[in-house]
C-alpha cells in the first residue's frame, strides 16, 4: 500500500514549525521545540491520519551541530522511496513577506538541477501576522514560481492540511541524491573559514569572473561561425578552469579529504565550485545567443510544469527532457570546420589573450532523443505556454544547466565512495513508522 500512497518530505530553518506540522498531520506528540537547535536529529517517515500520506520529517537544516549529518539525513529522506512533493516549511512572522521569500528562496535554488519540479511551501505562524494568504500566495508565485502553497495557524486541524496537501500529490519522481548532487543541493556546510582559504576562494572567483568579463570585451574581434567556434572553445576553457582551480585549492590548503576534517575541507571546495558554476551558467546563458536557431525563450512542460529552452531542432513534436547532441555545440548543421583557439591567462595584468591557433574537422552528431532530464512525456514546443524570465536569471531559471561540472576533484573519491555509503546505510534505518 504505501507505493501508493503520497510521500512528502518537509524541509525548514530550525524552529519553522516543521515538527508541529508533522504534529498535527500524524498525530504524534513531543516532536515540537523552542530550542534553537535542531530537535529532530535523523530524517523519520510517519503515516499521516487515515493512511493518506506518508510524511517524513527531517532535521533542521541550519542546525550548528552534526551539520553535515543532518543534511546526510535530509538526502536520504530523498531517497527513501519516490517522491510526491518536497515542501519547504516557513514561517509567516519574519518581518515581511519579502523575509518569507528569501527564506522559501534558501532552499528553492538548490534544486534548480533536479530532473522535476517537486516543491511545494507550507506557511506557518498565519495567526501572527497581518497579511492575507492572497498576498502571501501572489507574493511566492510571482518571485519563485512556486503555485502549490499551503497555509497553517495554530487552530488548522491536521485532517485540512492533509486535504490540501492531496491537491497537488498526485505524481512520484524519483530524486537520487549520491555523492555528486549532494554538493549542489546541500550549501555552506563549512563550519569555519580559515583567512587563507577565504582569501584563495575570494582570489579565485574574482579573477574567473574577470576571464569571462575580458572574454566578452574581445570576442567582438572575431566574426560569424569564427565567433561561435570562439565561444563553443570558451566554455570547454571555463569548465577545465573549474577543475584546476579545485586541484590548486586542494594543493595550496594541503587538503587530503581524510581524517576527521575531511568534510570540511570537502565543504570549502564545494562553497568554490558553487559559486564558478554560477558563473558558468551565466555563460552558458549568453552564448544560447549565438546558437544556430535559438529562439531566446523559455517554456513550460504542460505534464511536469518544468522549464525548458530550445537548444536545437524544431517547434514541432518532441520528448520532455530530451537534450542537445552536444551541451555546447553552438554551431548549425553542415559546418565541418571548426576553428581553433587558445585563452592565454595574464595573472599579473588580469588581462585574457586569445589567439586563433587553427581549424580542425568536425562530425555532427546524431541527435539523441531522450536524456532522461525531464518527465519523458511527449510535448510539442510551439503550443507550451512560455515563462516571463525572472530578473534574476542565473539563480532562478534552469535554462542551462551545469550538473556536468563535478564538486570535488578527482583525488576525493574515497570521500565519495564514504558518503554513498553512509547514505545507503541511513536508508537501511528509516523503518516506516507503525499507524496511530
Amino acid at each position: 500500500m504505501a507505493e501508493r500512497v503520497p510521500y512528502i518530505v518537509l524541509l525548514g530553518e530550525v524552529g519553522c514549525g516543521k515538527s508541529k506540522i508533522v504534529e498535527k498531520l500524524t498525530g504524534e506528540t513531543g516532536r515540537s521545540s523552542d530550542d534553537s537547535e535542531s530537535a529532530t536529529r535523523c530524517s523519520e517517515v510517519f503515516w499521516s491520519h487515515n493512511d493518506q500520506l506518508i510524511i517524513s520529517d527531517t532535521p533542521g537544516s541550519n542546525s550548528s551541530s552534526d551539520q553535515f549529518e543532518h543534511n546526510i539525513w535530509i538526502a536520504t529522506a530523498f531517497n527513501y522511496m519516490p517522491v510526491s512533493k518536497i515542501l519547504i516549511v516557513v514561517k509567516a512572522d519574519t518581518g515581511r513577506i519579502d523575509g518569507v521569500i528569501s527564506g522559501i528562496r534558501e532552499f528553492s535554488d538548490r534544486f534548480i538541477d533536479l530532473p522535476c519540479d517537486p516543491l511545494g511551501v507550507i506557511v506557518t505562524h498565519m495567526d501572527k501576522v497581518a497579511w492575507s494568504e492572497e498576498e502571501f500566495r501572489s507574493g511566492i508565485e510571482e518571485n519563485l514560481d512556486i503555485s502549490d502553497i499551503v497555509f497553517s495557524k495554530w487552530g488548522t486541524p491536521g485532517q485540512t492540511l492533509i486535504e490540501n496537501i492531496l491537491q497537488f500529490s498526485t505524481q512520484k519522481f524519483n530524486l537520487s541524491v549520491d555523492h555528486d548532487n549532494f554538493w549542489s543541493i546541500f550549501r555552506k556546510l563549512h563550519k569555519n573559514s580559515p583567512k587563507k582559504v577565504l582569501q584563495f576562494c575570494n582570489k579565485e572567483v574574482a579573477e574567473f569572473k574577470k576571464k569571462h568579463e575580458e572574454f566578452n570585451k574581445h570576442r567582438n574581434a572575431f566574426k560569424g561561425n569564427q565567433q561561435i567556434d570562439l565561444i563553443f572553445e570558451f566554455l570547454a576553457f571555463m569548465k577545465q578552469e573549474i577543475i584546476e582551480v579545485q586541484k590548486k585549492m586542494q594543493l595550496e590548503n594541503n587538503f587530503t579529504f581524510d581524517g576527521e576534517l575531511k568534510y570540511n575541507e570537502a565543504a570549502h571546495i564545494q562553497n568554490l565550485t558553487n559559486q564558478l558554476k554560477s558563473e558558468l551558467h551565466k555563460i552558458r546563458v549568453e552564448s544560447l545567443a549565438f546558437q544556430h536557431n535559438h529562439q531566446g525563450d523559455l517554456r513550460k512542460c504542460p505534464h511536469c510544469s518544468r522549464v525548458w529552452t530550445k537548444v536545437e531542432g524544431c517547434d514541432g513534436a518532441t520528448i520532455c527532457g530530451a537534450v542537445p547532441s552536444s551541451r555546447d555545440n553552438l554551431r548549425g548543421p553542415g559546418y565541418a570546420q571548426m576553428a581553433t583557439f587558445t585563452f592565454q591567462w595574464n595573472e599579473a595584468a588580469k588581462t585574457l589573450k586569445i589567439s586563433q591557433t587553427g581549424s580542425r574537422s568536425v562530425q555532427q552528431l546524431e541527435r539523441k532523443g531522450n536524456g532522461h532530464g525531464g518527465c519523458g512525456q511527449s510535448i510539442t514546443w510551439d503550443a507550451m505556454a512560455r515563462v516571463q524570465v525572472p530578473a534574476e536569471f542565473s539563480s532562478t531559471a534552469e535554462a542551462v544547466r551545469t550538473s556536468d561540472v563535478r564538486m570535488l576533484p578527482a583525488s576525493a573519491q574515497q570521500l565519495n565512495t564514504d558518503m554513498d555509503g553512509m547514505m545507503a546505510s541511513f536508508k537501511n534505518k528509516m523503518v516506516l513508522n507503525p499507524r496511530k
